[in-house]
């Protein structure tokens, strides 16, 4: 099997995003366990403690891949357009320090549905 330029692209994605989630767990290893992955895209989320979700995704324009994090907010939500794995990093680090602790993986998906 030979993978196309968007097969091989897709999967980068997927490993960056493993990566970050390695990241976090290894600065914070009590977010072991808090993060959702979805199954569709390169898209990670965790509930905070005040039951809104952060989120990671990657979003690609044209032929430029960034990272979005995502942080809502009242009445403003934040977006974060950073385009390396440790920038990711350290918004959702610094944003979780603000708040208290992620719930629970089993929690964070009843939240999803």
């Amino acid at each position: 099997m030979h993978l196309t330029p968007s097969m091989a692209e897709a999967f980068g994605d997927w490993l960056e995003l493993d990566r970050i989630q390695s990241a976090l767990v290894d600065a914070r290893p009590d977010l072991d366990g808090a993060f959702v992955l979805d199954a569709e895209r390169p898209l990670l989320q965790t509930q905070r403690a005040g039951g809104d979700a952060l989120l990671v995704a990657r979003a690609v324009e044209g032929s430029a891949g960034r990272w979005i994090v995502g942080i809502p907010g009242r009445p403003d939500p934040e977006l974060h357009e950073v385009d390396t794995q440790a920038e990711v990093v350290e918004i959702v680090l610094e944003t979780l320090e603000r708040s208290s602790t992620p719930t629970t993986k089993d929690t964070a998906a009843e939240g999803q549905g």
